[in-house]
């Protein structure tokens, strides 16, 4: 017997199965060929092809047999596997098991996620048989144990399987019932053997959960389906799993597996689907009958946003999310659209991968200024500051970009600045207002409007806006245009080095499309002949900076350019391997949280939020959050009360909710904010409700 796993030469058992025959090796006998109920069949094969590198168990009497016969069940998943995990400690070969998401249940939470150390809890016969057939094959050192999720992608001959049966029927106008309240883990087949590949070669020992990123109901992947094929989800019903035709025996609310290991984790599995999607329709000669629905919403970039460099570094995949401020009026399909962020190689800037319309994202858009105090008098004070660090007279043109609800416009017209006017796109903001806000978005496109020219403006400003635009070369030429000789910009927008400290994940959303340091903002200002000449932090929306920006490339620049990015290299901000590291200390975060929020619900308690902002929407899906763990999330601006999350359509309410429903947690979802929140809700503490603070570390009051 050879020492090295190659795996062509593994034994597998169970090769004519789904999993199996995508599985190419040379050594995969038939049940007549090998007996794995019997000891001395299972030697006599091995004895007969030493060259065998290693025993792959994909034989199990599945979960609806095994509930109509227990006794088989135990002969074929517990005895065959104990057989030939004593034949792979004999011949001293390394033993690999097939197991299921079905070793583990949730009775009360449909979104519990399971890891590789999670206590295996089955609610099922076969769930039995498997876990059994775990622990005793991880008595044996060289054991390798793969847990996977709903496989799809098998042989339509021989399987006909839940995806199969949704394209089927979606292509015949056949109805479709699917589950809506049982959640795992879609995983294509091809994907799952090219890491069992992987896993196995490289003797990596021990249990691994291999499935296709993100999670879905049956009802998930049948509306994915239907988008994929452009048929319409009117054939499409939702129901309860025990409802669902032929579903078997009701097991559990969740099979959700996720892994802890990086090198274990797979592209989503919407992704996968559409892959296997094409495989099908073509292997059926049915490609030409069915039309995609092109996807017009986002697409990914493909250079550098400041130094158009083609060389873009993914770091950090965040869960699918739907756009952040997309509330809705009743609970409605939102498309989850990829949330990844990248760095690139030539100037450092750190970016959204992600482009999405500019009107998709800010027609009916519900962030205000005025809904927040500390950010009205963020925004006042500063101004103030504006105003005065640049010599700013009373009647000099102002410009402010992404005015929003004309906090600052009011506030610079109530001191008698009287040029002062602003632009930004949202129409419904637009309506409740009488200020010179021009309603457009802004860009060369502004010169058509009326006392507006360039060389004009001696102060033009931005809050948290311009990481919104996308077009930031044509934004920077347009300021150089208007500003005067001596007029200066002053952008503030989130800070890198602030959301990198806290581990603040939750200001990744597809509306911030950068994540500015002073390093790359530097060599942006100086292609576009501008100059950076000083900058200033502020603990604003997470940690802020403020890049103030001039035409005059002959300003003194201040000892704070110089020393801010000293600070970003001595944190290793552009260092792939620190940004790495950082997502992983975030993804071990959130399976803290998750384990807490687990415990509660299983202890019957009930969970609030507080603060339905567009940061909600990215803490909500990376934490795998829904309305069956959190009931409401308080809000305090009257435009998001009684609508619903995005995505996750948990309804948000006012904090009278508090003197009517029983709450024993809430999460502090805009924890940003946390003192002034700590302060409406002291009353309701004193009387014993604990408020979870997850940034920048979990902490209960």
């Amino acid at each position: 017997m050879t020492d090295i796993i190659d795996f062509d030469n593994a034994l597998v058992i169970g090769g004519s199965g789904m999993i199996g025959v995508h599985i190419n090796v040379k050594y995969k006998p038939t049940s007549k060929e090998v007996n794995i109920l019997d000891y001395y069949s299972i030697k006599q094969y091995l004895s007969k092809h030493k060259e065998i590198s290693c025993i792959i168990n994909l034989a199990a009497l599945n979960l609806r047999n095994s509930e109509e016969d227990p006794v088989k069940s135990i002969h074929v998943n517990i005895d065959g596997t104990t057989n030939l995990l004593m034949i792979a400690k004999k011949f001293n070969l390394p033993f690999i098991l097939l197991s299921s998401g079905a070793v583990f249940s949730s009775k009360q939470n449909n979104k519990k996620i399971f890891i590789e150390t999670s206590k295996t809890s089955p609610n099922c016969f076969y769930g039995v048989t498997k876990s059994s057939s775990e622990k005793i094959s991880l008595l044996y050192e060289k054991c390798i144990v793969i847990r996977t999720g709903w496989v799809f992608g098998g042989t339509q001959q021989n399987h006909n399987k839940y995806v199969e049966l949704f394209i089927n029927n979606l292509l015949t106008n056949t109805p479709i019932y699917a589950n809506s309240n049982f959640y795992g883990s879609p995983t294509y087949v091809s994907d799952l053997v090219e890491k069992i590949k992987y896993i196995v070669t490289n003797k990596m020992y021990g249990v691994h959960h291999v499935v296709n990123a993100d999670i879905a109901s049956g009802y998930d992947v049948a509306k994915e389906i239907s988008k994929l094929l452009g048929k319409s989800t009117d054939l499409i019903f939702p129901t309860s799993c025990e409802k669902v035709p032929n579903a078997g025996p009701n097991r559990s609310l969740s099979e959700i597996l996720e892994t802890s290991y990086e090198y274990n984790k797979m592209r989503s599995w919407r992704e996968a689907l559409s892959e296997y999607i094409d495989k099908y329709l073509i292997s059926r000669q049915m490609s030409v009958d069915v039309k995609k629905i092109d996807n017009d919403i986002w697409k990914n970039r493909d250079k550098c946003r400041l130094c158009d460099s083609a060389y873009l570094k993914t770091f950090f995949k965040l869960e699918h999310s739907p756009q952040a401020n997309h509330f809705v009026e009743k609970p409605v399909d939102q498309q989850l659209i990829p949330l990844d962020v990248c760095i690139c190689n030539n100037c450092n800037h750190i970016q959204l991968l992600q482009i999405l319309d500019k009107s998709y994202q800010y027609s009916n858009y519900l962030y205000t200024t005025s809904a927040s105090k500390p950010m009205v008098s963020h925004v006042t004070s500063n101004i103030e500051i504006f105003l005065k660090s640049n010599n700013i007279q009373k009647t000099d043109k102002i410009l402010e970009i992404g005015a929003n609800d004309g906090t600052g416009i009011k506030y610079l017209l109530d001191n008698e600045y009287v040029n002062a006017i602003g632009i930004d796109p949202a129409v419904n903001i637009n309506k409740f207002h009488n200020l010179p806000i021009i309603c457009d978005f802004f860009g060369p496109n502004i010169f058509n409007y009326d006392n507006i020219s360039t060389n004009s403006f001696k102060l033009i400003y931005a809050f948290h806006c311009c990481a919104h635009i996308e077009n930031i070369q044509e934004i920077f030429e347009t300021i150089y245009k208007l500003l005067t000789e001596d007029g200066v910009f002053v952008m503030e927008v989130g800070y890198f080095y602030e959301v990198y400290r806290q581990h603040a994940f939750d200001v990744i959303y597809h509306e911030h499309i950068d994540y500015h340091t002073c390093k790359s903002m530097r060599i942006f200002c100086l292609k576009n002949n501008l100059k950076l000449f000083d900058v200033k932090m502020n603990k604003i929306q997470s940690g802020s900076i403020q890049f103030y920006i001039s035409k005059n490339m002959g300003i003194e620049i201040n000892d704070s350019v110089e020393k801010t990015i000293q600070k970003e290299e001595d944190a290793k901000l552009f260092d792939i391997d620190s940004l790495l590291n950082w997502k992983n200390k975030i993804i071990l975060n959130s399976r803290d949280l998750g384990y807490l929020i687990n415990c509660f619900i299983s202890e019957g308690k009930v969970i609030f939020g507080y603060g339905a902002s567009a940061k909600s929407t990215t803490f909500i899906h990376q934490y795998k959050l829904s309305n069956s763990t959190i009931k409401y999330i308080i809000d305090d601006s009257h435009l998001k009360q009684n609508l619903f999350t995005p995505g996750s359509h948990i309804p948000i309410v006012s904090m009278d909710i508090l003197n009517v429903e029983k709450c024993d947690y809430i999460i502090i979802l805009s924890w940003n904010y946390t003192d002034e929140i700590l302060l409406k809700l002291h009353d309701y503490i004193s009387c014993g409700l604990r408020v979870i603070v997850p940034f920048p570390n979990i902490t209960i009051i």
